[in-house]
C-alpha cells in the first residue's frame, strides 16, 4: 500500500485552490481530490456509553457534560449520523474536532443516569487522497507541546535518519525496535521523554513519531480515538488509543509503532480528536470527555 515517493517537494505537490469548487469537500486543513473517487465500503454502527453520577447530597440543576464525536470526515473515516438518548449541541473547532455538549436538567442527589451515544460510520480500507493546504503544512511540522522539536535528544535522534530515502518508514521501524512499550502511564510525558528513556505508551510512541517526522520537516499529525478489532462495535475505556499519521504528499498514511501498524488496517481505527494546541479548543487536554460541573463523577461504560 505505502509505496516509496520523492516524498514533500511541496512546491509542487500541495494545490491550492483558488475557487469554490462544488465538487471539493473543503475541510479545515484541506480538501479531498475531486478527480479521484471517495472509497468509504466499510460500513459500521458505533456504541459508546457513559455513567454520570451525582456525588453530592445536593440536586444539580443544569449540569453540562461534554465528550468528543467520531470525527466527521477524514481521509479513511467519514460521520453518517449521531444520536444519543439525551439532546446534545455540536461545537467544531479549526482542526476538525466535534464536541458533543449535553446539559441534564434535573441530577437528584447521589443519583446516577447513563447516557449512551450511537455513530453510523463508513470506513475506508485505505486512505482517500487529500490535499493539505500551506497553512497546515506549516502547522503540521512545527513544535508543540510535547513535541519538542527544539529538544536535544529529539535533534540527535532525527539525526540518524538524514541520509535515509524513506523517512517515515525508517522512523517508525526506529521506533518498534528502540521504544519499549511499558502499558499504560496516565500522565502524558512527550517525545523528548520517550526518546531520551526509550519507553512509554501509546501517546509516547505516537509524540515520538510525529516529533521526529517533523524535524525532517514532514508534516505529520496525532491523533486519539479507539482501535477496534473487526466485529466489535462497542467502544471501551481500554480500547481507547493514540497513534500518528503523516502526509505523503497525497495523502494521510498511518503510523502505529505501538501496535506495529504502518499503513494498514484503517478500518479498525475509529478517530475521534486531532490532538494540538488551538486556542479556540475549549476541552484542552481533556481527552474523552469533560464534566464542567466538580460535582458529577463519569466513567465510560
Amino acid at each position: 500500500m505505502y509505496k516509496r515517493r520523492s516524498l514533500f517537494l511541496w512546491g509542487a505537490v500541495v494545490l491550492v485552490a483558488t475557487a469554490v469548487i462544488m465538487s471539493v469537500l473543503k475541510l479545515p486543513n484541506g480538501s479531498f481530490d475531486p478527480e479521484a473517487e471517495q472509497a468509504y465500503t466499510v460500513k459500521k454502527q458505533i456504541r459508546y456509553g457513559f455513567t454520570i453520577t451525582n456525588t453530592t447530597a445536593e440536586t444539580i440543576h443544569n449540569a453540562r457534560f461534554v465528550t468528543f464525536s467520531p470525527l466527521p470526515q477524514t481521509a479513511n473515516q467519514k460521520l453518517l449520523s449521531l444520536t444519543a438518548d439525551y439532546p446534545f449541541d455540536t461545537v467544531d473547532d479549526a482542526l476538525g474536532n466535534r464536541k458533543l455538549s449535553f446539559q441534564l436538567p434535573v441530577l437528584p442527589p447521589y443519583a446516577t443516569k447513563t447516557l449512551v451515544v450511537t455513530a453510523e460510520l463508513a470506513l475506508a480500507k485505505e486512505p482517500n487522497k487529500q490535499r493539505i493546504t500551506p497553512s497546515a503544512v506549516a502547522r503540521y511540522t512545527a513544535p508543540e507541546k510535547y513535541v519538542e522539536l527544539d529538544s536535544p535528544i529529539v535533534a540527535r535522534v532525527a539525526e540518524r535518519f538524514d541520509d535515509t530515502s524513506d523517512k517515515p518508514r525508517t522512523i517508525y521501524d526506529w521506533l518498534v525496535q528502540n521504544v519499549e512499550d511499558i502499558g499504560y502511564i496516565a500522565r502524558d510525558r512527550g517525545a523528548a521523554y520517550a526518546l531520551e528513556h526509550r519507553k512509554g505508551d501509546c501517546t509516547e510512541y505516537m509524540y515520538g513519531f510525529v516529533a521526529l517526522t517533523r524535524a525532517h520537516e514532514i508534516p505529520s499529525r496525532s491523533l486519539a480515538g479507539f482501535w477496534l478489532e473487526q466485529k466489535t462495535n462497542l467502544l471501551k475505556a481500554g480500547n481507547y488509543h493514540n497513534w500518528a499519521e503523516f502526509h505523503d504528499g497525497q495523502r494521510w498514511v498511518l503510523a502505529d509503532p505501538q501496535r506495529r501498524h504502518f499503513d494498514e488496517h484503517y478500518a479498525n481505527y475509529i478517530a475521534f480528536r486531532q490532538i494540538g494546541e488551538l486556542e479556540d479548543d475549549p476541552m484542552g487536554n481533556a481527552e474523552r470527555f469533560l464534566a464542567h460541573d466538580p460535582r458529577l463523577r463519569i466513567a465510560m461504560n
